[in-house]
């Protein structure tokens, strides 16, 4: 015999396998913001330079006077 009533068990492995979902979505949408911030840098930097040269382009110039 157990110290504890089957459903108090069974109430704990419930919980326990709910907080185990929460922090796999808690580690998947951490990968997703981080997927997200590096495409906007990336969309960023695009937008600053020219694709041939590389070089900053007339709206970099005007963002870093600003």
């Amino acid at each position: 015999m157990t110290p504890f009533p089957e459903s108090f068990l069974g109430s704990i492995s419930k919980i326990y396998d709910t907080t185990n979902q929460l922090n796999d979505l808690y580690v998947e949408k951490a990968l997703n913001e981080k997927q997200l911030n590096d495409a906007i840098k990336q969309l960023k930097e695009k937008s600053m330079t020219d694709p041939l040269t590389g070089l900053y382009n007339r709206q970099h110039f005007y963002d870093q006077i600003a």
